[in-house]
């Protein structure tokens, strides 16, 4: 075995890679960004669970059990209801996502030892945190109740303090339910941005780009000829994970189908943004596809809300969320499928603002390659 041919050739490797700083620099960022993605926004402890509070007895115990409950900082009281009407509002305009009602009495009955209910409502569209959050409130109920028995009735600790428990838009927690709708944002953003620029890169590295533009064709009908196929193709993926979630997985649309089609179309001009983005950034296949995962994927898996709930990740993460497209996506797509909202108009604003500016920038990016000859490798 000749090592010195060995040498040499890895010797050549190396100094290619080394003049590849373009795929370089995703092979070194990919695996950092990916251990603080996952180290970070995989985070099972729930944090800023939002609440609100009727508290129809305004007396010193509920005051006192209220403040139990929002001790330990896993809760935050984001609205003071007045009226029990307010609940649903509060949970389709997510204003907060557990409902607390002290009935009037409470502490009246708590005195005499009778059965005081307590009504809890959680909002069941994030299903992988709701019989959490059920656990922790009736932990600090529990707690409540011993330390009011021992210190105020001087008696052994009587549970009379019902939890009533009731669960909205998902009643029996299924995961699909919660899981489904999010899906659709991940295949689109596959479909569209991944592909979309591992083929724009393919047409670049091999050359065939260039060929085309000197064709009758324009620049704008070509690209737009390129991207309509893998729009087809991203609609029907979208179309075919709603049948089967709705027909396989008993998830409800409780909203209108016209209504996610269109918020699913400026999605779509978003995923198509960003795929011609990295397009022209790139000009390898390999590297577009690497570019692809980590701008794309990850993100959409992580911190969009997805699997993970925002609120239980560190602030920085919190604050980059909000450039994650899908974020803004998939709380449409789970407000119209689960609690039958079909109005976002903020979220609709914010994407389809995403997709004028990733088209602009990319379109314009384009242009000065053609003019300076850059689209061939």
């Amino acid at each position: 075995m000749d090592f010195r041919s060995i040498f040499a050739i890895s010797h050549k490797e190396i100094l290619h890679i080394l003049r590849d700083k373009r795929t370089l620099f995703v092979a070194v960022a990919m695996p950092v960004m990916m251990l603080l993605l996952y180290g970070y926004a995989i985070d099972m402890d729930l944090k800023n669970i939002t609440v609100g509070i009727y508290d129809q007895d305004q007396s010193n115990h509920s005051r006192k059990l209220l403040e139990r409950v929002l001790a330990n900082q896993t809760f935050i009281q984001t609205a003071h209801l007045t009226h029990y009407n307010q609940i649903e509002q509060g949970f389709r305009t997510q204003t907060f996502r557990v409902a607390i009602i002290i009935p009037h009495q409470f502490a009246n009955s708590l005195a005499q030892k009778k059965q005081t209910p307590i009504q809890v409502i959680i909002d069941g569209s994030d299903a992988n945190s709701a019989n959490i959050i059920m656990n922790s409130i009736s932990a600090s109920i529990q707690s409540f109740s011993l330390e009011f028995f021992q210190t105020q009735l001087n008696t052994p600790n009587i549970p009379l303090i019902n939890i009533q428990s009731r669960i909205w838009f998902n009643e029996e927690l299924k995961s699909p339910i919660f899981i489904v709708p999010g899906l659709i944002a991940l295949f689109l953003v596959m479909v569209c941005a991944l592909l979309t620029s591992v083929a724009l890169a393919k047409e670049k590295e091999l050359g065939t780009l260039e060929q085309l533009l000197t064709t009758p064709i324009k620049a704008q009908e070509m690209m737009i000829g390129k991207l309509l196929p893998y729009t087809l193709i991203a609609s029907i993926d979208a179309t075919l994970v709603l049948l089967i979630g709705r027909y396989l997985f008993q998830v409800p649309l409780k909203g209108s189908v016209f209504a996610l089609v269109v918020y699913s179309a400026i999605y779509l001009l978003v995923a198509l943004g960003m795929g011609l983005m990295i397009s022209v950034l790139v000009k390898t296949q390999q590297l577009a596809l690497m570019s692809a995962l980590v701008a794309t994927l990850l993100p959409t898996l992580l911190l969009s809300g997805l699997i993970f709930p925002i609120s239980s990740m560190p602030k920085a993460l919190q604050v980059i969320s909000y450039i994650i497209p899908a974020r803004w996506y998939i709380e449409i797509v789970r407000g119209v499928m689960l609690k039958g909202i079909n109005w976002f108009p903020k979220n609709a604003f914010i994407l389809f603002s995403m997709a004028i500016l990733l088209i602009t920038m990319s379109t314009r990016k384009f242009h000065q390659q053609l003019k300076k000859g850059e689209l061939t490798t």
